[in-house]
């Protein structure tokens, strides 16, 4: 130790040594801080809108489950059923490099494909989810200062406001929000007076899709321009819904809030 450090040119050719060493390994710090994972997990979403648990194992999970336990890359297949959903998780083989995940999974895509004709026929289409091997780097949790309740759709509006802004920050690669109240207004039916007028439920669904405006009602065409024609009356509160006419009689219009 003692020649090593009355050796200038060894001392100094060591010093040089770590410092290039360091400034190498500066260039290999953002990805070992953030770091690009294998996709080895998955979910496998399948909905069945008022199936009971029961059905949805038998019509839904077994067919899925025992289609991809015939992958020799899948090592664990594990399928959970509840009311109106199928969530199968799937995990690959430890021995998958990173370079084979992406044909395996599109081999995965190709048998629920398969597989989605058997289903029933109101089912969805499986839905094959990979965002699991991401690494975080912040999560925000966003609430209300005051104590007071709040109304969750004001407070999913705001979400993705800042859902919005945050896409623009620079380094940015991707933002995901987390438990956003859809919104929904749900129109609840009085069968006798609705068997009166001689309507069921589902020319009621067809009036109210009828009703709400959102795609172009026709084009307007002069040799100079071209005009979209669309009719306004989109739905843009309860109160809209309610007027929607139904039926036409001899004492009045029956909308919608006469029946609902």
């Amino acid at each position: 130790m003692i020649r090593f450090i009355n050796n200038p040119r060894v001392l100094v050719l060591f010093a040089a040594l770590i410092i290039v060493t360091g400034l190498a390994a500066i260039k290999s710090l953002p990805r070992t801080e953030d770091p690009r994972l294998v996709s080895r997990f998955a979910l496998v979403l399948t909905s069945l809108p008022g199936a009971s648990a029961e059905r949805i194992e038998t019509l839904i999970s077994k067919p899925l489950e025992n289609k991809l336990r015939t992958i020799p890359e899948v090592e664990r297949v594990e399928a959970t059923s509840s009311v109106g959903l199928s969530l199968i998780s799937i995990k690959l083989r430890d021995e998958v490099l990173e370079a084979e995940s992406e044909q395996i999974w599109a081999v995965v895509r190709n048998d629920l494909e398969e597989v989605a004709p058997d289903l029933p026929r109101d089912a969805s289409q499986p839905l094959l989810d990979l965002d699991r091997g991401s690494a975080y780097t912040l999560i925000l949790g966003l609430h209300p200062k005051s104590q007071t309740l709040i109304d969750l759709t004001v407070l999913g509006r705001y979400a993705d406001e800042l859902n919005s802004l945050l896409r623009g920050v620079y380094g940015t690669e991707h933002v995901a929000i987390f438990g956003l109240p859809k919104e929904e207004i749900i129109v609840e039916v009085n069968h006798d007076k609705l068997s009166s007028l001689g309507l069921s439920i589902h020319d009621v669904s067809q009036r109210i899709t009828a009703a709400d405006a959102k795609v172009s009602a026709g084009v307007i065409v002069n040799q100079y321009h071209r005009f979209a024609l669309e009719v306004k009356g989109g739905f843009d509160n309860v109160e809209r819904i309610r007027r929607i006419p139904l039926v036409g009689e001899e004492r009045g219009v029956v909308s919608v809030g006469d029946i609902a």
